[in-house]
């Protein structure tokens, strides 16, 4: 961008710092403010090569071009910096010609027609530019995501796999009460329930430890054959869930009252007698368990 600009500014410095190589110490100290002078340019030429240099790298003169920064004020005051400096250096050459207004206007003209006619490719590098940074911007959110994780496993105290929510695909809400919702859903090749914190439900620091203390409990306990298995949590944007395996039958409560699929009391025994291991392995715990709320609605079949 900017090249006949860019251009000019290069044969200016050239042309003022060509007669320069011929100077020796002595025609530099033989003038009061000549060294002053010569270390003045010698900056204003760095930030000159600064300037150009921005416009030579494709992301800093795409931005620049888009975002309309000052670039035509800019090349007025190195411009003017230059002849000031050259001027006062008292160089033995036609600066009139050289810092030519009328072809500083014509070179201005001719950068501006040539970024009209690039427009949409000017456009369509800058999108790739923005593409690139929202990949940049997601892999850090993504960092965010698993180091916020991290965290809520040193809260948790065991190796549970926390599950995003984006990963999980909810279906119809199998059950609601006052504290929870359970939806069905499914994760990966799993049938899976996802038991959540209902929404409205306002959390203070310990009730939230209660939770992440239950969800704990249950993940430790999943490993036995009459307890449903954990397969983890799900814990973001202030939702709480468990996510576990599907029961395909529904609860005790619900079949019994179906009067269908128990129908023989061998049936009715066996249920029975998975129950009461279940409790027994979780008094048999240490330390030891209590569930503290048992009745038909909280035991599920497959």
């Amino acid at each position: 961008a900017n090249k006949k600009q860019c251009e000019r500014l290069s044969k200016r410095i050239d042309a003022i710092t060509a007669p320069l190589e011929s100077l020796t110490t002595n025609d530099v100290y033989s003038h009061p403010k000549y060294s002053e002078t010569l270390t003045n340019l010698f900056e204003c030429i760095q930030q000159c090569q600064q300037f150009i240099e921005k416009f030579c790298d494709e992301k800093n003169w795409i931005i620049r071009v888009i975002k309309k920064d000052s670039n035509q004020e800019n090349f007025q005051e190195l411009n003017q910096l230059l002849l000031q400096y050259s001027t006062d250096l008292q160089l033995n050459i036609n600066l009139s010609f050289i810092f030519d207004r009328e072809q500083d206007t014509k070179d201005l003209k001719f950068d501006h027609q040539d970024l009209i006619e690039r427009y949409d490719q000017i456009f369509d590098m800058y999108r790739e530019l923005v593409s690139k940074h929202g990949e940049i911007l997601e892999r850090l959110d993504d960092l965010k995501y698993d180091y916020k994780h991290k965290l809520l496993k040193t809260e948790l105290d065991i190796n549970m796999k926390l599950i995003p929510l984006d990963a999980i695909a909810l279906d119809k809400i199998i059950s609601h009460g006052k504290f929870s919702i359970v939806h069905h859903g499914h994760w990966r090749e799993n049938d899976i329930a996802v038991k959540f914190i209902h929404p409205d439900l306002t959390l203070n620091e310990s009730m939230r430890k209660e939770i992440l203390n239950e969800i704990t409990i249950m993940y430790k306990l999943g490993g036995f054959k009459h307890i449903v298995n954990i397969l983890g949590a799900c814990m973001e944007n202030g939702r709480y869930g468990i996510v576990q395996e599907y029961m395909s039958a529904g609860s005790l409560y619900d079949v019994l009252k179906q009067r269908k699929l128990i129908t023989t009391w061998s049936q009715r025994y066996s249920i029975a007698l998975q129950m009461s291991k279940a409790i027994n392995y979780l008094h048999m715990e240490k330390p030891q368990i209590l569930h503290c709320n048992i009745k038909s609605a909280n035991f599920l079949l497959d």
